[in-house]
């Protein structure tokens, strides 16, 4: 439930109350001198239609003020309302997006403190201290402003989320740079290559994520802003950029870059769908409300083409990951099936293949395949990488290197 308080000079309350009335608005009234407060208690999904229908007489705009708040607990409890799916008013919904868009000094000191985490945590290799970096990290609240920007031709919100979106990314850029540049013993992590090569995967997460945020947003379900925040990582990759240039290596660069601007351009594409469908509009005269819808229909096919543009290579770039983790599987389970096979005496440690589809040495498909066994003698699995090259080529097709580590142990008499 809200209450919705109209405070309104005395001598304008009878054109006030008539609209009301002729609207079925029910209303309470405490009468001053010089002001008369109107309290409406409503369900949220009314509160838009009455605050429009007060601000064509100009209330809020001309003369007098609306205050809108939330109501916990009504005594006896209304009837549910008809409606089985609720938003909050345009109104709400700019108030609550409107100062986490902007670049404060509390935004800065956030961005800097989850560029930070994020940046230990990938080159620490330490997944816990990088969703610590995602829960702090603010930049939602600048991506879910340009969406909300971009349907009401918010030029001042889309100019505000800009502003803090470009300085927060270089400011975790730094942040990763800075670590990198400093640090003798740097290495590169796991957690750093998984977001080098980013895939549909992480496509489909960053459309998930843009769902979630505008439709919990909207009905104020903020239970699952914690989850989304976690989905939509924002700082990892733009501190991983830094790393990047920090270690002077163009893939992370490029991969980072890519996957950072594939969640940014997702979330700012399905929030401006979502607010769009959910009845959000540009507050426009009658005579330009057209224009006005033809315009956000405009930018948000633009948002939809860059949206395409980007999820192409995303698309191209998960096929060749699936394939070559397929080739890779297989050339490791014959080369595990001939061990075991042919090779009783000799015991398998470890197996592992990269499938390159331009070898850096040869410049043809190849894999490279690594095996370490333990014997007594090394003589008994002197043929194991000619046995295993021939067998991974005759069914695969591809040229392949097999490269035999051996460990030898002898037996207590």
């Amino acid at each position: 439930m809200r209450e919705v308080e109209v405070i309104i000079p005395t001598d304008k309350i009878d054109i006030v109350e008539s609209v009301l009335k002729e609207a079925d608005i029910g209303f309470s009234k405490i009468e001053g001198k010089e002001n008369t407060n109107l309290i409406i208690a409503t369900f949220p999904e009314n509160v838009e239609f009455i605050i429009n229908e007060l601000s064509k007489l100009g209330v809020g705009v001309a003369f007098g003020r609306i205050h809108v708040s939330s109501i916990d607990v009504v005594l006896p409890a209304p009837k549910p309302s008809e409606k089985t799916e609720t938003r909050i008013s345009t109104q709400e919904l700019l108030s609550s997006v409107i100062q986490p868009s902007k670049p404060t000094r509390n935004y800065i000191l956030f961005v800097v403190l989850s560029s930070v985490l994020a940046t230990l945590g990938l080159i620490g290799n330490n997944a816990v201290v990088l969703i610590a970096s995602m829960l702090i990290a603010p930049f939602l609240g600048p991506v879910l402003g340009i969406s909300l920007g971009i349907v009401l031709l918010d030029k001042k919100l889309i100019k505000n989320g800009l502003t803090a979106i470009i300085v927060g990314f270089i400011i975790s850029i730094i942040a990763g740079i800075s670590f990198t540049v400093t640090n003798p013993n740097f290495t590169i992590t796991q957690e750093i290559m998984l977001r080098v090569t980013p895939t549909i995967a992480e496509l489909g997460l960053a459309v998930i994520s843009g769902i979630a945020l505008s439709v919990s947003i909207m009905s104020r379900e903020i239970s699952v802003i914690v989850g989304v925040a976690i989905a939509a990582a924002l700082v990892p990759p733009a501190a991983n950029i830094g790393i990047g240039f920090g270690s002077l290596n163009v893939e992370i660069i490029t991969g980072s870059a890519l996957l950072l601007l594939i969640n940014v351009i997702s979330i700012l594409t399905i929030g401006s769908i979502i607010f769009w469908l959910k009845g959000i509009r540009p507050k426009e005269s009658i005579r330009r409300e057209k224009i006005a819808k033809r315009l956000v229909k405009r930018r948000v096919a633009a948002l939809i083409i860059a949206f395409i543009a980007f999820a192409t290579p995303l698309v191209y770039s998960s096929i060749n990951v699936y394939q070559r983790a397929s080739v890779e599987g297989r050339a490791n389970t014959i080369a595990v099936n001939i061990l075991e096979n042919d090779y009783p005496d000799a015991f398998l440690i470890s197996v592992s293949s990269q499938y390159y589809t331009t070898d850096p040495l040869t410049h043809n498909p190849c894999i490279r395949l690594s095996l370490t066994v333990s014997t007594e003698n090394p003589m008994y699995v002197a043929s194991v990488p000619a046995t295993v090259a021939a067998a991974v080529f005759s069914e695969l097709g591809i040229e392949t290197i097999v490269n035999l580590a051996v460990n030898i142990f002898a037996r207590a008499p």
